[in-house]
């Protein structure tokens, strides 16, 4: 199921909260919307932490 276009404004926001040096113009790629997701729901994205998983992404 793709996201909705509500759905993709929100992970933008938040893709842009967490890097502000990413330009507004660049698309959101689909690995962005994930890991953006996945923070909504508690990952914190560090070096060493690897993907998220299936239960931080259903929390998000």
């Amino acid at each position: 199921m793709p996201f909705r276009p509500t759905e993709i404004e929100v992970l933008e926001r938040v893709v842009v909260t967490q890097n502000p040096r990413r330009p507004e113009d660049q698309p959101l790629t689909l690995r962005d919307a994930v890991r953006a997701m996945a923070k909504l729901g508690g990952f914190l994205g560090r070096k060493r932490d690897g993907e998220p998983g299936v239960k931080t992404l259903w929390r998000g």
